[in-house]
């Protein structure tokens, strides 16, 4: 299946939490661009090449339209999609951040909102109905994000930004051929007949899955899939995952020794190496005394690291107050310190989708996957949706990886600058401003 500067002379302080929450623009490098439309009145999806109009409703769209392939540009992304749909899905993203953050405001983590798009979308591509409409309301234009996807089953580590997907559907149940046709499209791997009353069966397929994703993740993702959170009741699984390599456009020098990390109790400690750069061609920007500073990569895409005033953690930020902040990047030198750092976490998002206003999914019939399955499942449901993300920082640039598993069940209940204080980051695309990674930290010496 496969995010802090300062003005000219000064130095920006860091204290302690670095929100490392990852978000990976979704879009798979592949050098053929598909081009999947999807009908503005049916909301079936088809793909342009065979059809010139919406083979369920006989919609015709027009040619200005006709646009949605991805161009294979090598930097991620709906090529197609305008600024305010990358503005609505980096508030959705922002929103997952600090909704995650509440729950843990001291400990280091990290997600990507954009891997958990990825499953969505798969999932709002079989949907109809009320579900249809849920997810519709809830991804808005960012329901396009399958658009110019591909798998990159050939990916090598020197790739910027690489994913993969695959689908897993028990036995006695068929896909719809138009949907199958899509994920075909789009290289999904699709696992058929399983038997999920066979635990050796079962165990043998999340070794062959965890090979796939390791291969996709370059060995950053490992060991993902657990045989012992699926069950008879489960029925099918979403599986996707996302592979970032950046290098720093202006290598970073790595001080050993020296600096100090202020941790969210106010206490002091000394770090075993700085990461430290006179930047000259960077961003920066201050909005109500919290900081933000644009450190570019070689390619397309850049860290935003967010300080926040001295007494104040990440979490205490709001959607607005980050949007108004990222707007206002601008040119300007910086002094940059910063601690290096690796953060590896496993969360469950369900509280997080539920937060967001999907909780209708994890209810008793609460999914209807009639544009999917053949024969759908009355009860189906939303079960476990399980994310794990993984992001090390250095003076030579970044690597992070992501893979979320979305399980469906039936007749199941849904289960409950010199950055020395806490501050934020932001890894995204320049240009469009599309979120890749949001993190924090609250100890550099600490791996999670």
């Amino acid at each position: 299946m496969l995010i802090m500067a300062q003005r000219p002379g000064e130095i920006v302080q860091c204290k302690i939490i670095l929100l490392a929450g990852s978000l990976l623009c979704f879009l798979l490098l592949s050098p053929s661009a598909l081009a999947i439309l999807h009908c503005p009145e049916c909301h079936t999806f088809y793909d342009p090449s065979v059809y010139q109009r919406c083979p369920n409703c006989g919609y015709q769209p027009s040619s200005a339209s006709n646009t949605a392939s991805n161009t294979a540009s090598g930097t991620g992304g709906p090529a197609e999609l305008g600024m305010d749909e990358h503005q609505h899905s980096n508030e959705m993203a922002i929103d997952l951040f600090l909704n995650a953050a509440h729950t843990q405001p001291e400990a280091n983590f990290v997600i990507s909102p954009h891997s958990l798009f990825q499953a969505l979308n798969l999932l709002f591509m079989g949907a109809d109905g009320a579900t249809q409409q849920l997810l519709q309301d809830y991804l808005g234009q960012a329901s396009h994000y399958h658009e110019g996807m591909t798998v990159n089953a050939d990916a090598t580590p020197d790739d910027v930004l690489t994913h993969g997907a695959a689908m897993v559907l028990a036995d006695g149940f068929e896909v719809q051929p138009l949907y199958e046709s899509l994920l075909n499209d789009l290289s999904v791997n699709i696992h058929k007949g399983v038997d999920f009353n066979d635990q050796p069966s079962l165990q043998k397929l999340a070794e062959k899955l965890n090979d796939e994703i390791c291969k996709l993740t370059h060995g950053m993702i490992q060991n993902f899939c657990n045989a012992d959170r699926w069950s008879n009741q489960t029925l099918f699984i979403i599986l996707t995952s996302v592979y970032f390599r950046g290098i720093w456009q202006t290598p970073l020098d790595a001080v050993e020794g020296y600096g100090t990390f202020t941790l969210p109790d106010q206490q002091k400690i000394h770090l075993k190496k700085v990461l430290k750069k006179e930047l000259e061609h960077t961003h920066y920007a201050k909005y109500k005394r919290w900081q933000a500073v644009a450190v570019p990569y070689q390619e397309n895409f850049e860290m935003v690291l967010i300080l926040p005033p001295e007494g104040t953690l990440p979490h205490q930020a709001n959607t607005n107050l980050l949007n108004k902040l990222l707007s206002r990047l601008s040119s300007w030198p910086v002094n940059l310190q910063m601690p290096p750092f690796e953060t590896r976490t496993t969360h469950d998002m369900n509280p997080l989708l539920e937060s967001a206003g999907l909780g209708g999914l994890f209810q008793t019939r609460g999914l209807s996957m009639g544009a999917m399955l053949v024969r759908p499942h009355r009860d189906l449901s939303l079960g476990q949706v399980t994310q794990q993300c993984c992001i090390t920082v250095d003076e030579y640039g970044t690597t992070a990886a992501a893979a979320t598993e979305m399980v469906m069940e039936s007749g199941r209940t849904p289960r409950d600058v010199n950055f020395d204080r806490p501050f934020m980051y932001v890894l995204r695309e320049k240009g469009t401003g599309r979120i890749l990674f949001v993190g924090q930290l609250t100890n550099p010496e600490a791996i999670q």
